[in-house]
């Protein structure tokens, strides 16, 4: 069984349904979920992490069904968010002192993990600084030192690379790759050329469904990737306006 399991979920809106999922995601392997906007993958993120209510299925997370109740889970997960959760009158030191303390982190080892995180993520320079004063890609580098300040086994990056600058784009970039192998690991985006370095296995998603799951092998090109995704839609009459498959 893997770390995280997704029996048969479903969850239901007016006037759109995303499933039936059933998805194994095995312990430390990056996974990378691919498609386009408002395919889904959000709400699947949001289900994993306990935000949003589901229709039917299970969340089994390291061989525990996840009730709606279940909060405890979450101090395995570090999760950056589409639309991340942080406290922008706080200082980066204020906030990560306060993530440190909500995740149980013992107080003598609050200080190293925050110097730690800090200096992994090139914000030594802004602990002072309001969060509310940094530009967009410092304010990414927050959410993600809140992510991995207590240790997590698994991460979760929402979107990551949403209005970044590619030198702030190659600097997430570098520290998921050195993350690889150590935890589990699940990335969503709209932009595969993005993830062709940092996965294991590509899901591909549509319309609330995985269409695809596809592993790292042969495919050492981008066309030959693409080319494969294509070909495997278009045999299985799946193909459709993928944005992120020209």
């Amino acid at each position: 069984m893997g770390i995280i399991v997704l029996e048969n979920i479903i969850k239901r809106y007016k006037n759109s349904v995303i499933g039936p999922i059933n998805l194994v995601l095995e312990k430390n392997k990056t996974y990378c979920l691919i498609g386009n906007n408002g395919s889904g993958k959000t709400t699947l993120i949001n289900i994993i992490a306990n935000l949003t209510e589901y229709n039917k299925g299970n969340v089994i997370i390291k061989g525990q069904v996840i009730s709606p109740e279940a909060h405890r889970y979450k101090k395995d997960f570090g999760f950056v968010l589409a639309e991340p959760y942080y406290i922008e009158n706080f200082s980066v030191f204020d906030y990560l002192k306060f993530v440190c303390e909500f995740q149980g982190v013992h107080k003598v080892k609050i200080d190293s993990r925050i110097l730690e995180t800090t200096t992994l993520l090139g914000l030594q320079k802004e602990l002072k600084s309001p969060i509310r004063q940094l530009s967009s890609g410092k304010q990414m580098g927050v959410s993600i030192a809140a992510c991995l300040i207590h240790n997590p086994e698994i991460i979760v990056f929402d979107e990551p690379f949403v209005n970044l600058d590619i030198k702030t784009t190659q600097n997430i970039t570098n520290i998921i790759n050195r993350l690889r192998g150590q935890k589990t690991i699940l990335i969503t985006s709209h932009n595969l050329d993005l993830v062709l370095e940092l996965y294991d296995s590509i899901l591909i998603m549509d319309s609330g469904k995985i269409l695809l799951k596809i592993e790292k092998n042969e495919y050492s090109s981008e066309v030959r990737l693409k080319q494969y995704i294509r070909n495997m839609l278009e045999s299985n009459d799946l193909i459709t306006d993928f944005e992120w498959l020209q």
